[in-house]
């Protein structure tokens, strides 16, 4: 093992321990007047990697253990593009409660409409989104929305 390649290990071991340790540790102590937490999953996410773009490298002299060509040409951004608009996405479905619109008007319809033609509805809305948003999205924005529909119903 290198001197690169072990910084790297240390500085996941880091990340998972204060990913581990926030809620006790970290969180208490750097909050708003307010309450609000300043420091979050993403904040111990990107800390650790922002690390590897400063810490130097004994295998390449004068250059980082991480380089932004290295990222740029092995990082598949258009996924991550992906996964965060599913997340944006299900995001505001929940704060402006369309999730519990959807619901409801699912709901109202579960008493005129046959249950196999409700499956095959929801399916196949289901199907078409994880073909535009990522499965992780998908899943974020529909199970909520069928939730409402579960307890209107």
């Amino acid at each position: 093992l290198t001197r690169d390649e072990i910084c790297v290990g240390l500085i996941q071991i880091l990340q998972i321990t204060l990913l581990i340790i926030r809620p006790f540790a970290i969180t208490p102590f750097v909050t708003t007047n307010f309450g609000d937490t300043l420091v979050n999953d993403a904040t111990l996410a990107m800390a650790p990697a922002l690390l590897l773009f400063v810490l130097p490298s004994v295998v390449r002299p004068g250059q980082s253990v991480l380089t932004w060509p290295e990222v740029h040409e092995k990082f598949d951004f258009g996924l991550m593009l992906l996964i965060g608009g599913g997340y944006a996405i299900a995001f505001g479905f929940k704060e402006s409660g369309l999730d519990i619109a959807l619901g409801a008007g699912l709901a109202g319809m579960t008493s005129h409409v046959h249950p196999l033609l409700i499956n095959f509805t929801i399916l196949s809305v289901v199907s078409l989104a994880t073909q535009m948003f990522s499965a992780i999205g998908t899943a974020s924005t529909v199970i909520p929305m069928l939730l409402a529909t579960s307890m209107d119903a």
